[in-house]
This record gives C-alpha cells, structure tokens and sequence, in this order.
C-alpha cells in the first residue's frame, strides 16, 4: 500500500502514541538525523474548532472547541509537520519527526519508513473495525419511514 503524506499525517495523528514515539526514538538513534534535527515550532497546545456534520440534512455546524497540540521540525532540510488532539506534546514531536523521516531519500532510513507505514496501515485497519462496530451498534436504533398514498 502505498501512504500518501496527508494520509501519513492523519493517520499518525491518531496512531498509537507508545508506537509513535518509539519510532521517532529508532529515528533519532541515526546519527545524522538526530544532528540535523531543527524544532521549528516546538509542541505546543490549543483550542481549534471542531466542525460536525448533522446527520440528517448533512449540514456543518461547529460543535465547539477541543484542545490540540501541533509541531514542526526540519530534518536533514526536510519539514515534518504533526497535530493531534489532546495535550501530548511527546507524540505530537515524535509524529513531526516521523514526517520528515519518510520524506528524505536515504538508504539507512528505509526500514524505519517502512515500519511508520506499517503504523500506519495497523492504525487505519484499528480504526475501520472501530467504524464497523460503532455501526453494528447504531444501526439497530436506526427508524425507517413509509409513505401513506
């Protein structure tokens, strides 16, 4: 399969944070990463809007405002990007990290890109079986309605 960057990001931005960070640890270990490594918005946490869909009419509207956290770093020139919600500013720069990882063409890296799109592939599979089942659970709950001629 392969891993687009804005799917990459997504799904790294819901990944399981023991996972990610180890990755980023494994990452770092590489000595030229580790030097090259540039926190350029280190993590930081706040409020953004979270938009919903109405599931009726299908219309946005604004639910209200969660806290999330973002950074940004530069690896061997390459810029890494992560947000996630919650306040948990070591997933969040191990995710940037990882970002900029699966980015650079180098041959040294190629196991440890491989391993962040197995994260990735393991984090969408979690989250499909996780829509399957909140289904199975709603869909019983769900009225069906007949015209009268």
């Amino acid at each position: 399969m392969d891993i687009s960057r804005d799917q990459r990001t997504e799904l790294l931005a819901s990944a399981d944070p023991e996972s990610v960070q180890r990755l980023a640890e494994i990452a770092l270990s590489y000595a030229f990463v580790s030097e090259s490594l540039v926190v350029t918005k280190k993590p930081e946490t706040g409020l953004v809007m979270m938009q919903v869909r109405e599931p009726v009419c299908k219309e946005r509207f604004y639910l209200g405002e969660i806290a999330a956290t973002r950074a940004e770093v530069l690896v061997n020139n390459e810029k890494g990007w992560a947000i996630r919600l919650g306040t948990d500013k070591a997933t969040v720069l191990g995710a940037a990290i990882l970002d900029a990882i699966c980015e650079i063409s180098h041959v040294d890296l190629s196991k440890i890109q491989k391993d962040v799109e197995a994260l990735c592939i393991e984090t969408a599979r979690v989250e499909s079986i996780s829509a399957i089942h909140e289904w199975n659970e709603i869909s019983p709950t769900i009225v069906n309605f007949e015209e009268l001629d």
